[in-house]
């Protein structure tokens, strides 16, 4: 189960959530429209949370991206791969001129 302060992490200003249970969240990035589900892993101590991430919401498939031990460097951690998704965008339209 994700605490409070976990969930505040996933700010509504930045992210749409799509869906939420006990053990996992479902949002999307409201700068990339890449879409990530926080899993929280029950059964090992090395490891507590998994990111999965798909490219867009009409994808079917999301595929494992990260492991960390807290909600925040996941976050971190997608907050950086959007700079990185909006960098490489930027350089794309540069190059299209």
């Amino acid at each position: 189960m994700f605490t409070k302060p976990e969930k505040r992490l996933i700010d509504e200003n930045y992210f749409d959530i799509i869906m939420e249970t006990e053990d996992y969240i479902e949002f999307k990035s409201k700068n990339t429209d890449h879409c990530w589900i926080i899993k929280k892993i029950k059964y090992t101590n090395t490891k507590k949370m998994c990111l999965y991430h798909k490219h867009s919401i009409e994808e079917r498939y999301y595929h494992q991206h990260y492991e960390a031990l807290t909600v925040k460097q996941v976050i971190d951690n997608i907050k950086g791969h959007d700079e990185y998704v909006l960098k490489i965008r930027l350089l794309e339209k540069s190059i299209l001129k």
